[in-house]
């Protein structure tokens, strides 16, 4: 999971490798970045909010996205 997560993050090998050591081992994350990675819907909607066929509904972006109405309404709302 470590060495998938971490390509797709654009993570270089030995990032990765530091991650996959053992559990007391790992270095320490921030925890804005593990909130930012956590709650990427806010993110998510505002690349949407930049493209011309943007719809301010949230069944629509729920349904972009592929989350939930009701994961896009706490993302707006936190």
């Amino acid at each position: 999971m470590i060495e998938r997560f971490g390509r797709k993050l654009g993570l270089d090998a030995e990032t990765r490798a530091r991650f996959a050591v053992e559990p007391h081992r790992r270095p320490a994350v921030r925890e804005d970045v593990v909130r930012l990675l956590a709650d990427w819907e806010h993110g998510a909607i505002v690349e949407l909010a930049q493209l011309d066929c943007f719809q301010p509904d949230s069944r629509w972006i729920a349904r972009v996205l592929g989350i939930t109405a009701d994961a896009v309404n706490i993302a707006l709302n936190a």
